[in-house]
This record gives C-alpha cells, sequence and structure tokens, in this order.
C-alpha cells in the first residue's frame, strides 16, 4: 500500500485494518494484488475486503464512486500481465476521503495503447484533479 501524506501523521496499516490519524490532506491507493488472487474470498489481498474497511473509514474509490461499479465488477483494466493486451486486470486503486470527491474535477485511467504498447509500464496512470 501506498500513503502519501501531505502534512505529518501517525499511521498504522494492517492487511485489513488502516487506521490514520491525519492533521490535513490524505490520499490512499489501495495494494497492487495479482487478479486471480483478489478475488479469493479470504485471499491475504481481498480488494474487496480491504476497500469495505477504507470506506468505513469515510474514503472513496475514484473508479468505482465515478463509474458506479461494485469491486469484481470493473470493466477497464489498469495493469495488463506480460503487457499482453488480452490479458487485462484491474489491480490499481485512488482512494481519496469522501469529501473530496465534490471537488473532484477530473479522473482517468490511461490505456493500453498509450501506456502498455509503447513499453512505458504494464500499469496505466490514474490521475485525479481536485479543486
Amino acid at each position: 500500500m501506498t500513503i502519501v501524506f501531505k502534512h505529518p501523521s501517525r499511521v498504522k496499516i494492517s492487511p485489513y485494518r488502516i487506521t490514520a490519524k491525519v492533521a490535513k490532506e490524505l490520499e490512499i491507493t489501495a495494494p497492487k494484488t495479482e487478479g486471480k488472487q483478489e478475488s479469493k474470498p479470504n485471499g491475504p489481498n481481498n480488494m474487496q475486503k480491504m476497500a469495505h474497511e477504507l470506506m468505513k473509514r469515510g474514503l472513496v474509490s475514484l473508479y468505482h464512486k465515478t463509474t458506479g461499479l461494485e469491486f469484481g465488477e470493473e470493466d477497464q483494466g489498469t495493469y495488463w500481465h506480460y503487457r499482453k493486451k488480452t490479458m487485462p486486470y484491474h489491480i490499481d486503486y485512488v482512494f481519496v476521503p469522501m469529501t473530496w470527491f465534490a471537488n473532484m474535477v477530473s479522473f482517468e485511467i490511461g490505456n493500453f495503447q498509450d501506456w502498455c504498447a509503447p513499453g512505458f509500464s504494464d500499469h496505466a496512470p490514474l490521475t485525479a484533479e481536485f479543486t
């Protein structure tokens, strides 16, 4: 899990328990997991469980909030296994405090043609802009 704080904070992270005392702004991106492992209901990186814990703490997945899709129903890849277009997985996320959503200007996910095909990465960038 990657956590970026604009101001000093104290954070405790365990697989399904995330607590944070944050002075001001907070951005959390969830762990990158293998797609098949993610679908296991009790797998160590089950994103559905992790997302539930984050939502209980007032954080929202920008992808799921903007698309209205549930976890496990993602229709856009963020990672291409072995850099093959035919093997997309949605394994990258951006979680922000729910209060930020009202100030979101844009949220985009890069695509295979622009990022993976030219060899930049096997992951697409997720970008969000807030006022």
